[in-house]
This record gives structure tokens, C-alpha cells and sequence, in this order.
């Protein structure tokens, strides 16, 4: 294959930002944080029920659940369009972000939120590297896939920028067989990890399934920008985890270069409307940047994206002077009075592996030791192992944590760590500390995200999910889209059209 430019100039002229509009009784003050550089939707000639189809967020999570609450439920088979919104509303709550957990994040409305980050009037954004036409030769590896796949439009490599830790990977497109044996994997993995917690991971499997697909993404990389001395293993370490749902959003964009189509519900309410929004979605264009967060020094180290034009040493430099992702110190006060500080860094996707193993190994150890000839009542079984798994739960945050200050000592053994917040977690005040800390430094430190805009409704006019401000004014802003759940929503139903 060969080497991408290494800056993509795109011609396309961006959108306008919508101007702030004069604050009359009739018409509110609604502000955009968002400039998209390319279209991220596009309309469909005819709407196709058999085709793969993404359902996602109308709103923010809590505008969703909001609505379903409202619903009276005696009325909801008044009519077949009451039915299908609903439908579409409990579907599309799968592909919301839990918790809204980066709704802060998308809401700032001193955030520049862009498909295409400009350097030096260049943008940068993800792409299909071209291939280069060879003619009368013969193919074999990679390039034999990526020529079959292009033409034949199954798919194609995808290079993607992970600006969280300053590398760019080339992804090559799995082939079928691969896709059915990650499915296949995964569906084990929960089964087994079901059986050996008695059913209480089973439906929390989510460390398991986002480490069968990092696993697989690296085993597709197919260049970085990187220069690597020992093997693409080192990714590992490198990459950072607010970076995984670009990787995963790269390796959807390998197998779908044309996209979907999508669906998602008018959230004004069902007795205003139940209009559902029917469209393409563009995928290559949902990774959407904050661009303040990158200074020009930033972005002048993204610009570089030919193979091996980057050290370790660079990206470990790039990640060092990277605001978002620098460390937080956090005071904690037990419930006993006494203080200490929890530092909290952005740790690397092996880190996050590690972390989750362990916790689920302990969880397994816990249930295997308390097994007794004598079998407990079901109710008292569940609670005893639920019990243990929330004084647990800072062990999977674990990763999280780089450091624990008590007076003028500090624990940085990693072991030590883990055991400390083992301890801790028995304090219900300081895990709940923590954990929400840990939530707000996510939030804070995560500048990129697979979105797509809010949308104001066609049909009755409503604008979905706008937040409202401290000064009185409405922003409408980008919309996160968990980009693990909706992989596989359209990942099942790619494999039922292959099968068919």
C-alpha cells in the first residue's frame, strides 16, 4: 500500500455555525458549540426494512428515560405510530451514553466541537487511504485483502486519529470468518463469565467484551505513525483509554466505508409528536473534536501521519503536555474525619485490560470461597455476593488510580494500591467519593467523541436535548453515541445478511 499524504485538505465548505438568536418570548436564545466540516447525514432515496439499520439517541439519556416515564402506559396502544416511537425510544436508550456520564463533556459552551481538526488552513480527520492501482501482478497479504475488499465494496482500511494519545493507526478490514469468530468469542466469554459469578457479571460483562475488541483491533492495525522497536504490542501501552471508542468507531468504519441507515425518535413527546428521523448515517464522519483542547504545537504533532514518522519518545512528549489528560489530585474525607488524596491519571488500554481482569478474578475468588455444603437461600446468596462486588467496585476503577497520599506518605505500588482501595471501598462515603471523582475527570479529560449533532425535528419543530446554560441560554450541542453497543447492533444484523 502506499504512504496517505500527510495532511487531508478537504474541500468541502464547512457548515455555518448558527448565530445566537434574539431572546423574545416567541423565539429563545439558542446557541451551537459544534462547526461540522463534513455531512454527517445524507438523505436515503427509499427507506429499505431489510437493510442494516443503526438506531440512535433522540436526546441525552435523561431526556429519553424522561419521556418513557411520562407515557401513560394504558394509552399506548392508541395508535400503530405511538407503538413504532416507542419502539425506536427503548431501542435507541441502548446507544446512549450510561448516565450521560459525558453529557458535561459536549455541554461546555466553551468547547469547539469539529469532525476536522484545522492545521495551518489543512484538516485533518479519519479516512480511506487510497489504494494504489496495481495492474497485472500478483496479490497476496493485506494488499490483495484491501484491493478485494475496495472493489468489491466490503470494506476497506480506515486510518484513524487517536488524538488522546497522539498516534495515528491504519486498521485493515476483517474478513467474515474473523467478524463470526469475534462474535463467537464474545458470546462464550459472557456465558462462561455468567457461570463462574452465578449470573451477577452476565449482564456487566462490558470489561470483557471492550477487551475482545481492543484485542482485535490491534490484531488488525496495519501502520501507525509510530516507530515501534519491538512490535505493535507496545500500542498497548501507549494508547490511552478515552481513545478506545475511536478505535472501535475505526474498525466499524472498515466494515461499513458506505455507512447505514439510522433512525432516531423526536423526543418533544408522544402526545406532540412521533416522528422518527429516517436517514444515511455517514460513519467516518461521527468522530467529533473538541479542537480548544489541542494547542497548535498539538496539532502540528497530529499533522505528522506517514508511518514511523513519530518516536515513542514523541508521543510519550505529546501525551506529557496534553492538558485534558493530565493527572488530578482529590481530596477524601472518610466518614471517620480523617483526610487523604487520591491522585487520579489517564491510564493506557493495557492498564484498563489488567485492571478488569483482576477485578473479575476477584469477584470469581470471592464466590468460589464462599461456596459451603450447605447451598444458601437464592435471596441471601445474591446478597451476599452483591455486597462483596460494591465493596469491589473501586477495583475496577483501579486503573484509574495512579497513587494514594495518606499524611506525607504515598502508595504507588500497584498491588498496594489495588489492596489500599479494597479497603476503602468498605467506607461508603470515600467509594462514592471517589467514583464520582473519577466520573467527573473522565468527563473532564475526554475531548473526543463518536457523536452526531441534535437535531431539530421536521415535523414539529421541537430542538432535541438542548441544555440550558447558567445565563438563561439554550445550547445544542453533539450528541455521544456509544459506539460498543451500536457495533454490535448492526454487527448481528451484518452477519444475519451474510448467513441469508
Amino acid at each position: 500500500m502506499s504512504d496517505e499524504k500527510e495532511n487531508i485538505v478537504n474541500d468541502d465548505q464547512p457548515q455555518e455555525v448558527e448565530q445566537e438568536t434574539t431572546d423574545t418570548p416567541n423565539k429563545p436564545n439558542i446557541k451551537t458549540n459544534y462547526e461540522l466540516d463534513n455531512d454527517w447525514s445524507s438523505p436515503v432515496d427509499e427507506w429499505d426494512d431489510t437493510a442494516i439499520t443503526a438506531t440512535i439517541p433522540g436526546g441525552f439519556e435523561e431526556d429519553a428515560s424522561r419521556m418513557l416515564d411520562e407515557v401513560d402506559k394504558d394509552n399506548i396502544a392508541s395508535s400503530e405510530s405511538v407503538r413504532e416511537l416507542l419502539r425506536i425510544l427503548v431501542a435507541s436508550l441502548q446507544n446512549n451514553i450510561a448516565d450521560d456520564v459525558l453529557k458535561p463533556t459536549v455541554s461546555d459552551p466553551e468547547s469547539h466541537w469539529s469532525n476536522g481538526v484545522d492545521v495551518k488552513g489543512n484538516k485533518l480527520s479519519a479516512g480511506y487511504p487510497k489504494v494504489k492501482e496495481v495492474h497485472n501482478a500478483e496479490l497476496v497479504g493485506d494488499r490483495a485483502l484491501f484491493v478485494v475488499s475496495q472493489q468489491l465494496g466490503l470494506g476497506g482500511a480506515f486510518t484513524v486519529p487517536l488524538y488522546h494519545s497522539g498516534i495515528w493507526v491504519t486498521l485493515r478490514p476483517p474478513v467474515i470468518s474473523e467478524i463470526i469468530e469475534l462474535f463467537r468469542l464474545i458470546d462464550s466469554d459472557k456465558i462462561e463469565l455468567g457461570r463462574s459469578t452465578h449470573g451477577l457479571l452476565f449482564s456487566n460483562a462490558t470489561v470483557v467484551i471492550t477487551q475482545r475488541l481492543i484485542e482485535f483491533i490491534i490484531a488488525h492495525v496495519h501502520k501507525t505513525n509510530v516507530e515501534l522497536p519491538e512490535s505493535k504490542e507496545q500500542l498497548y501501552d501507549l494508547i490511552k483509554i478515552q481513545d478506545i471508542m475511536s478505535l472501535i468507531w475505526g474498525l466499524a468504519c472498515t466494515m461499513y466505508p458506505r455507512g447505514f441507515q439510522y433512525q432516531r425518535p423526536c423526543l418533544a413527546g408522544i402526545d406532540k409528536c412521533t416522528f422518527i428521523a429516517r436517514d444515511k448515517l455517514n460513519l467516518n464522519k461521527l468522530q467529533m473534536v473538541d479542537t480548544k483542547k489541542l494547542s497548535d504545537e498539538q496539532k502540528l504533532h497530529m499533522a505528522a501521519r506517514k508511518p514511523h514518522s513519530k518516536t515513542v519518545e514523541d508521543v510519550k512528549r505529546y501525551q506529557d503536555t496534553l492538558v485534558p489528560i493530565a493527572g488530578k489530585r482529590v481530596p477524601v474525607t472518610t466518614s471517620t474525619g480523617a483526610e487523604l488524596h487520591i491522585n487520579i491519571a489517564s491510564p493506557s488500554i493495557g492498564d484498563y485490560i489488567t485492571s478488569g481482569n483482576e477485578w473479575i478474578s476477584s469477584i470469581i475468588d470471592m464466590i468460589e470461597s464462599s461456596i459451603t455444603d450447605v447451598e444458601p437461600e437464592v435471596e441471601e446468596k445474591n446478597k451476599f455476593i452483591n455486597q462483596h462486588a460494591n465493596l469491589n467496585m473501586l477495583r475496577l476503577y483501579g486503573h484509574w488510580i495512579e497513587s494514594i497520599e495518606i499524611g506525607d506518605n504515598i502508595i504507588k505500588d500497584r498491588d498496594t494500591v489495588i489492596k489500599t482501595l479494597e479497603m476503602l471501598g468498605s467506607d461508603n462515603q470515600v467509594r462514592d467519593t471517589i467514583l464520582d471523582e473519577i466520573n467527573t475527570y473522565i468527563a473532564e479529560s475526554t475531548f473526543v467523541v463518536i457523536g452526531v449533532p441534535s437535531f431539530e425535528c421536521p415535523q414539529c419543530g421541537t430542538k432535541q436535548s438542548l441544555v440550558e446554560e447558567d445565563d438563561g441560554s439554550l445550547l445544542s450541542t453533539i450528541l455521544p453515541i456509544d459506539i460498543i453497543n451500536t457495533f454490535f447492533e448492526v454487527g448481528a444484523q451484518y452477519l444475519m445478511k451474510m448467513a441469508s
